[in-house]
């Protein structure tokens, strides 16, 4: 008996021996990521400096001249290079609407950044009204590891969530939208099991002007740069390299976009009120643009949020459609387009004087107890 036990013990030893890895490691992850936590909780709480290029000026702009505005435009350079606030503000008054606009867009500004953007601006103050647009998508995460912008996007999980949600309901190739939402959570993992936390600890090296990575900031144009004034050497370089016959070929594509709109999937629409609930934060009235894009799948996304709201399920939210090739045909002429994304000023103009018009129709509307056709998009 004396043996059997003996025997049962020692194969025991080495039974708790194999697990002994495995479970130090977890205590140590779980350690980590705990302390890291706490350290986190203590030292990132209060206001801090974003060394984001773009971004950290047009914050700290607002931050000294929040009450010389009531109207925010949010978005990624679409919005940076695609809405003059003088010209929006002025087609605003013509119309009989009162505006005073900042141009808030940001180069790639993703719907995860927006949230924290939203969440900045609300320690800062509130406007009247705010214009969101529809995001592009996070695509190239792991550029972003170690910076502060990786911090600003995923520093949270409610950012880590929003990029994947953003990502999977979105059109595109299947294995790219994968492949970005593999390196999302990496770099979600990144910032929250505690290295990012840890590393923002450190003081980083830098000039005490923030950064502008040679991109043109104009305050004295209420944060606009029209798209030709860009002196970023990385996007000239981008849009050299452009080849034109195939980006008008993809244009005419796009605006043969035809048939019934097809359905905006539930988790799409839901993400949209999402976006537009947590804009309220900093102003009452808040309404959503579908810019236009080249590529014929956006033109269907576009056309699938215009048939949402039309359906009411983004609510009473204005949804100003300038995607949908069948209401705005006059954005898709291919000699307006810079890239396969901006506009040249012309069709800047031509998209800002058409977010004024239905945004004041809308506006006046509800006053007046109507439901205009701009809520779901039409052409004014």
């Amino acid at each position: 008996m004396r043996g059997t036990l003996t025997e049962g013990a020692a194969n025991a030893r080495p039974a708790r021996r194999r697990w002994a890895w495995p479970v130090a490691v977890l205590f140590g992850v779980l350690s980590f990521a705990l302390v890291s936590a706490v350290i986190g909780a203590l030292t990132e709480n209060g206001p801090r400096t974003w060394r984001i290029s773009v971004l950290a000026q047009k914050l700290d702009h607002l931050r000294r001249h929040a009450a010389d505005y009531d109207t925010l435009f949010l978005g990624s350079s679409r919005v940076h290079y695609g809405v003059d606030p003088a010209l929006f503000d002025a087609e605003m008054a013509r119309q009989g609407c009162r505006a005073r606009s900042f141009n808030m867009g940001v180069q790639a500004l993703t719907l995860s950044e927006e949230h924290r953007l939203v969440q900045e601006l609300a320690g800062i103050g509130r406007w009247d009204r705010v214009v969101l647009e529809r995001n592009p998508i996070p695509l190239r995460s792991l550029d972003l590891v170690g910076t502060d912008r990786g911090t600003f996007g995923f520093g949270t999980l409610t950012g880590v969530r929003l990029a994947l949600v953003d990502l999977w309901t979105s059109p595109g190739n299947l294995l790219e939208r994968l492949w970005g939402m593999a390196e999302v959570v990496l770099v979600g993992a990144y910032e929250q099991l505690g290295i990012g936390r840890i590393a923002r600890l450190v003081e980083r090296p830098g000039n005490a002007e923030l950064p502008t990575d040679d991109r043109v900031v104009a305050m004295d144009r209420a944060g606009f740069v029209p798209i030709e004034a860009e002196t970023d050497p990385v996007m000239r370089a981008r849009v050299a390299a452009i080849d034109r016959d195939r980006l008008y070929d993809f244009i005419r594509q796009t605006r043969e976009v035809a048939g019934s709109a097809p359905r905006l999937g539930e988790r799409r629409a839901a993400l949209i009120r999402g976006q537009i609930e947590h804009a309220r934060a900093i102003a009452p009235q808040v309404a959503y643009v579908v810019w236009p894009h080249s590529r014929p799948q956006w033109a269907e996304d576009a056309r699938a949020i215009g048939r949402a709201a039309e359906e009411g399920r983004l609510g009473t939210t204005p949804v100003i459609n300038l995607g949908d090739p069948a209401l705005a045909p006059e954005l898709f002429a291919p000699e307006l387009w810079h890239d396969n994304l901006h506009l040249y000023s012309v069709g800047t103009e031509a998209v800002t004087r058409a977010i004024a018009t239905q945004l004041c129709a809308a506006e006046r509307g509800a006053v007046s107890g109507s439901a205009p056709d701009a809520v779901a998009g039409a052409r004014p």
